[in-house]
């Protein structure tokens, strides 16, 4: 995950992040997950979703 703009909120296991504009994080999809807008404003990310070989 790559915010492009705004911040958003990640619940990711039990942790939770704040990421700004030029923040990443990288996500194991086995690991319960959700993304929110951190400030309930516009946020845009890019997501690249890709599966092992």
């Amino acid at each position: 995950i790559y915010v492009l703009e705004g911040s958003v909120k990640v619940e990711y296991g039990k942790e939770e992040y704040i990421l700004n504009v030029g923040d990443s994080i990288y996500i194991d999809s086995v690991i319960k997950h959700q993304l929110f807008s951190a400030d309930n404003k516009v946020a845009r990310i890019l997501a690249v979703v890709y599966l092992p070989v």
